[in-house]
């Protein structure tokens, strides 16, 4: 098991506002399934995103593939709560967020290995 936690825009705007979703329940697949099993957990605690997850349970290409999945549902939790959006633009703006994001986190880190 793997716990971080890193600064996030989103987190930190939750913070601000106040604004506090109820937690969600475990999904009816995962409670029916017995070889079912818990791959991440994420939580938003005074403005960063900490999360929990199973570190050792994919190689790297595997957990693109995950996050890749993990946008999919995103994108339709978003579409459900405004059916007036398009799935395409949905999850272009996902991938252009997780870009923009991704590419500053490597430059901190590059700078950080640096010292």
């Amino acid at each position: 098991m793997a716990s971080t936690s890193v600064k996030s825009k989103p987190a930190a705007k939750a913070a601000k506002t106040g604004d506090k979703p109820a937690a969600k329940a475990s999904p009816k697949a995962a409670k029916d399934t017995a070889s079912s099993f818990e791959v991440l957990r994420a939580w938003v605690a005074d403005g960063d995103l900490h999360t929990d997850f199973i570190s050792n349970l994919w190689d790297p290409d595997g957990y693109g593939t995950f996050l890749a999945d993990l946008a999919r549902q995103i994108s339709d939790g978003i579409l459900e709560d405004n059916p007036g959006l398009k799935s395409a633009s949905v999850l272009a703006a996902i991938r252009q967020g997780f870009l923009a994001e991704i590419d500053k986190l490597s430059e901190a880190e590059m700078v950080r290995r640096k010292k």
